[in-house]
């Protein structure tokens, strides 16, 4: 991806503001860009570090040697740390000390720390000290999903840069121009949730069949709760925080479709038999089912016991759909 401004689709807000405090030579020493997963957090750091290196009078050129080398990671004034396993370690932050003194102010450095939220407590506690105390021409960006995660004396420290949700044409117009047919385009753009990370890999990596997976299960949770729990439970943990989303979205669009609300649908392929389904089932059975999943994906991200959670996961599921009651409610949309 070309390092330039106009490379950030649908972050307009966010891109004006980098570039006017760019003009005003107004450069806080850390920022902090937050929003889900796959809206360009790291495309606007990065650009923004390019542009603050760049000798062009279009800053950030995008082609230079110096825009190329931080595409890439590979400038000599950029240090890039990422969770090592499931966290960032104290160590990390430790072993960036030597190259910040290394500076001495001379020139500027750049320290990228991808999935900050991930930082443990004791290296968010040694970032925070740099934070207070950073040392001449250091700039700090910080990449995070999660911003509750995040100790607030560091988000205090750090310029807040939120990116927003990616609009659902606007995805689709991406991916078509990627070369995507349309009709695959427009439902990864649906299931995406505003983000383009997750629609490529919903395009490129099978994502379409684990969902369908999901729904096949949601149908059958009633007399398979704990067969579910148990096989899900042997999944490493981001297969099965994708399934848990996956299912959550499910539960929504049948909510929708009950209430017949003017919201567009996550999965719009599977329109009929969504709401087949939610005949099934009551506003307010459907309701606990989505409590019980979001609270589920909180629990395991702070590792509950796996096999244990999705069992109780599914039991409530089940109970949820049979104190509906098949057709408790009658149908109120027809196709």
């Amino acid at each position: 991806m070309i390092l330039r401004w106009d490379s950030l689709k649908g972050q307009e807000a966010a891109t004006a503001a980098l570039q006017q405090m760019l003009r005003q030579e107004q450069s806080p020493h850390a920022f902090l860009f937050t929003g889900i997963e796959g809206v360009g957090k790291r495309l606007a750091a990065k650009t923004l570090i390019a542009a603050l290196l760049c000798q062009e009078n279009d800053r950030p050129c995008g082609i230079c040697s110096s825009c190329r080398q931080v595409e890439l990671e590979e400038h000599g004034q950029m240090q890039v740390l990422r969770p090592e396993g499931t966290a960032i370690k104290i160590s990390q932050i430790r072993e960036l000390l030597p190259r910040l003194l290394l500076s001495g102010g001379q020139s500027r450095f750049f320290v990228l720390i991808d999935g900050a939220e991930l930082m443990n407590q004791e290296a968010a506690n040694s970032l925070l000290k740099m934070l207070e105390e950073p040392p001449a021409g250091v700039y700090f960006m910080l990449l995070a999903q999660r911003l509750e995660q995040l100790l607030p004396t560091v988000r205090s420290r750090c310029c807040l840069v939120p990116l927003q949700k990616l609009a659902t044409p606007l995805l689709n117009d991406m991916l078509q121009s990627r070369g995507f047919a349309p009709e695959a385009a427009a439902l990864a753009s649906s299931v995406a949730a505003g983000s383009l990370g997750e629609a490529l890999r919903f395009l490129e990596e099978g994502r379409q069949t684990l969902r369908d997976e999901v729904w096949q299960a949601l149908q059958a949770s009633g007399k398979a709760a704990w067969r579910l729990g148990e096989l899900w439970g042997k999944e490493e943990r981001p297969k099965v925080q994708l399934r848990l989303r996956y299912l959550s979205l499910l539960l929504r669009d049948m909510l929708v479709l009950r209430q017949q609300a003017a919201i567009p649908l996550f999965h719009p392929d599977l329109e009929r038999d969504l709401y087949q389904e939610s005949q099934q089932w009551t506003d307010k059975g459907l309701t606990q089912a989505l409590h019980a999943v979001e609270e589920t994906r909180r629990n395991i991200r702070f590792h509950a016991v796996l096999r244990l959670a999705l069992e109780a996961l599914w039991l409530a599921v089940s109970e949820a759909k049979e104190g509906s009651g098949f057709y408790a409610e009658g149908n109120r949309r027809s196709f």
